[in-house]
Formats: C-alpha cells, structure tokens, sequence
C-alpha cells in the first residue's frame, strides 16, 4: 500500500510541475482572450518571480520555525 501511494503522489507532483503556473499570464492552458479577461477582472498585479521555492525570510520570523529548528539540531548534537 505503501508504493500505491508513494506513486499517485509521484505522478501528483509530475502533473502539478507540468500544468500549474504562477499566474494567468504565464499559464499555457487558457486562451488570450481568457488571460486578457482575469488581468481585466483582478486588475494589475505584481508578477514578479520568487526562484526559490521557500521564502527562507520569512521562514526566519516565526518562532515556530526557531523551535523546529533547535529541537532538530538538539536531535543531532546529543548522538
């Protein structure tokens, strides 16, 4: 059971890295006239592009991400 899974996910991922876009204006599967009526509808938007995958900044405010983080390095320097 535990490959079934693991592979529906794997072709999840697949599907989502190929058919998902960051914004109407860069997606391939809606027409102009489509991507012409969401930019008329939602207005201008800021379609600046992040690289990285996680915002590391903001991962860095949260008190939950410091707690993750020492309890996993606590983990590691007590071996």
């Amino acid at each position: 059971m535990f490959y079934i899974t693991g592979a529906v996910s794997v072709v999840q991922a697949c599907l989502w890295l190929l058919l998902a876009s960051s914004t109407p204006s860069q997606s391939h599967l809606i027409s102009a006239a489509e991507k012409e009526y969401i930019k008329n509808s939602i207005g201008p938007q800021n379609e600046t592009y992040v690289s990285s995958i996680c915002k590391f900044e903001v991962m860095e405010e949260t008190w939950s991400m410091h707690g993750i983080f020492v309890i996993s390095w606590n983990d590691v320097l007590l071996r």
